[in-house]
């Protein structure tokens, strides 16, 4: 009884550009149609009842939609300081977990508290916050990636 009890699930993704006008937002889905909504916030609410209406239930439920709000131009600017701001999101991580790699280090080399804190020109309560999220990361599993049915983007 091969492939009994097994269902495939289809992805669909939708592009949906959202144009500003007097009533809220025109909301174009790509191959599928036209609808509005009053608010970016119910942007995805109304496509996904749309898709709904024009596709069908089982295909809007599964489906993921990416709303670009067209601005005038400006939403490139936006993507631009977002995509900057998350290069130094993640450089901020990188180097938060290289200062606590640091102050365990000078812990293991037998640097009392107070030292290991002048060494990093750091206080000692934050040099002691800094070993304990060390030992707190090194114990906790890493979180799995979260998945999106609908998203944002400029």
């Amino acid at each position: 009884m091969r492939g009994q009890g097994v269902v495939a699930v289809t992805r669909n993704i939708y592009e949906v550009r959202a144009k500003r006008w007097a009533g809220g937002w025109e909301l174009h889905i790509d191959g599928v149609g036209v609808t509005q909504a009053r608010t970016l916030r119910q942007a995805d609410r109304m496509v996904r009842d749309y898709v709904a209406f024009m596709v069908g239930e089982r295909q809007a439920e599964t489906a993921t939609f990416i709303v670009h709000a067209e601005v005038g131009g400006i939403e490139k600017r936006v993507a631009a300081t977002k995509a900057a701001s998350d290069r130094v999101a993640r450089q901020q991580e990188k180097v938060a977990a290289d200062y606590r790699k640091v102050a365990y280090e000078l812990k293991e080399r037998g640097l009392t508290g107070e030292d290991a804190a002048r060494v990093m020109d750091l206080s000692p309560q934050r040099y002691s916050q800094l070993i304990k999220s060390a030992a707190d990361n090194a114990a906790k599993p890493k979180p799995k990636a979260k998945t999106a049915r609908g998203r944002m983007s400029a």
